[in-house]
C-alpha cells in the first residue's frame, strides 16, 4: 500500500550478549526504521507490549527465559509477529520445537547474509499485518 511504501518496520533483537546485540544492530540497521534491544526474554515481552515491533530476532540460550519460552509466551497470546531464531543451537529437538511453535525461520550463527535476507522478508510480512500482531498483554 502507498502509505507504507517508504516504511521499513521495526526490529526487536533479543540476546543476553550486549556485544552480539550491538553487532546485529549495526548489521541490520539499514533495513529497519527502528531497532529495539532486549537482553532477556522478560525485557523482550515488555517491549513487544509497549512498542510497534514488526520482526523479532532472538537467540536461544538466555538466562531466565530462553528463546523458545519467549516464542511460546507470544504464541499463547496469539501474537504472530515473525520470530526468527539466530542461534548456534542446531539440536534436532530445538529445530522441531521451534517449527512447532511457529518460528518464521531458524538461522545458525554466523550466517549474516541469510539473516539479512530473511529479516527483510519478515519485516514486510510483519509490517503488512501489524494491527493483528500487536495485541499482547498479560
Amino acid at each position: 500500500t502507498e502509505n507504507t511504501m517508504f516504511r521499513k518496520g521495526n526490529i526487536l533483537l533479543v540476546d543476553d550478549s550486549m556485544a552480539q546485540l550491538g553487532r546485529l544492530q549495526n548489521h541490520l540497521a539499514v533495513h529497519a526504521d527502528k531497532i529495539f534491544l532486549a537482553q532477556s526474554g522478560l525485557e523482550a515481552l515488555s517491549m513487544i507490549q509497549n512498542e510497534k515491533i514488526h520482526c523479532i530476532v532472538c537467540g536461544y540460550e538466555m538466562a531466565g527465559m530462553n528463546g523458545l519460552e519467549v516464542l511460546q509466551e507470544l504464541r499463547s497470546h496469539d501474537v504472530k509477529t515473525p520470530f526468527i531464531f539466530y542461534s548456534a543451537n542446531s539440536s534436532k529437538s530445538f529445530l522441531v520445537e521451534a517449527a512447532r511453535q511457529g518460528a518464521y525461520a531458524l538461522l545458525l550463527k554466523p550466517d549474516k547474509p541469510s539473516l539479512e535476507r530473511i529479516v527483510k522478508e519478515a519485516l514486510k510480512e510483519g509490517f503488512s499485518k501489524r494491527k493483528r500482531y500487536l495485541t499482547y498483554s498479560k
